[in-house]
């Protein structure tokens, strides 16, 4: 029988719960790993949790994630569950997921019911570095990748376009078209064969994120920010984090990575999940 999340604080718990035991088994294993995108974010800038994210981010590098899959895996709490993006006849997304099926969203979830009950249930991403191309391979990569995920959303049961314009509008259209055409299977093979460019042709210095969103494509990670890590309090835990983790954080976000947002900004992305915007001020101060 699972329990509901009703709220961000209880949100929060269960991911530091699930987060736990990632550390736990990838320890048990000596398999690095760390805090990606908004967790780590909120780890550096908050100590805990960026107050009002619905979301949780945590990386490896693709060596770290298949031994991860080999040998971890299997002593995973049994409430844990490795979703990998084949899993769904919809198209979501192509990062895998660590599920808690334990707990479901009081609140649907945005586009639940879109996607066969894969988002109703509290997950980590699990954001895979790969060896970044060397030369003029690097940038056909980016775009084969792109059109490889518009294809991908002809698998998605409705598709706002209202983010588009001009050719990307059109692309939009036309892309999404053809990839109805393609089973998922086959999307994700030729998204397979693309990762491989980066295995057989590496530049050496730099990692990228083959699965990650397009809106991300251009990011670089240079691979001496990974060489070894630091542990960072996080909800009164430490948790791993790059040993560079300013320059991922710079290189993701911006220069302003450190600067909160707008309050209006200041909400769920994912799960309707209420978030109580009292302690604003106080957090405002304490990122001065």
């Amino acid at each position: 029988m699972t329990a509901e999340i009703t709220s961000l604080d209880q949100l929060h718990e269960v991911e530091l719960e699930l987060l736990l035991e990632l550390q736990r088994v990838c320890s048990l294993h000596e398999i690095t790993w760390y805090l990606h995108g908004g967790a780590m974010l909120g780890a550096v800038r908050h100590g805990a949790a960026i107050p009002w994210d619905d979301d949780l981010d945590v990386s490896m590098t693709r060596e770290s994630f298949e031994r991860f899959k080999s040998e971890a895996l299997a002593d995973l709490d049994s409430r844990f569950v490795l979703e990998m993006p084949e899993a769904n006849t919809d198209f979501f997304d192509f990062v895998p997921r660590i599920i808690d099926t334990s707990y479901t969203y009081a609140v649907q979830r945005a586009n639940a019911d879109e996607f066969e009950a894969a988002l109703d249930h509290p997950a980590a991403d699990v954001f895979v570095f790969e060896a970044a191309c060397a030369g003029a391979r690097d940038g056909l990569q980016s775009f084969l990748l792109t059109c490889n995920y518009a294809q991908a959303l002809g698998h998605r049961p409705a598709l706002d376009r209202s983010q588009f314009s001009g050719a990307s509008r059109l692309a939009s259209y036309v892309l999404p078209a053809i990839g109805r055409r393609r089973s998922m299977a086959n999307i994700i093979a030729g998204r397979e064969r693309l990762a491989c460019w980066g295995r057989r042709h590496p530049n050496g210095s730099t990692y990228r994120i083959v699965d990650d969103l397009p809106t991300y494509m251009h990011c670089r990670y240079r691979c001496a920010w990974y060489e070894g890590e630091r542990l960072i309090d996080y909800s009164g835990k430490r948790m791993p984090i790059p040993s560079q983790a300013e320059e991922e954080l710079t290189e993701v976000y911006g220069p302003d990575w450190n600067e909160l947002p707008p309050t209006e900004k200041r909400h769920p992305t994912h799960a309707d999940l209420p978030y109580i915007a009292a302690s604003d001020a106080d957090q405002d101060a304490g990122c001065a």
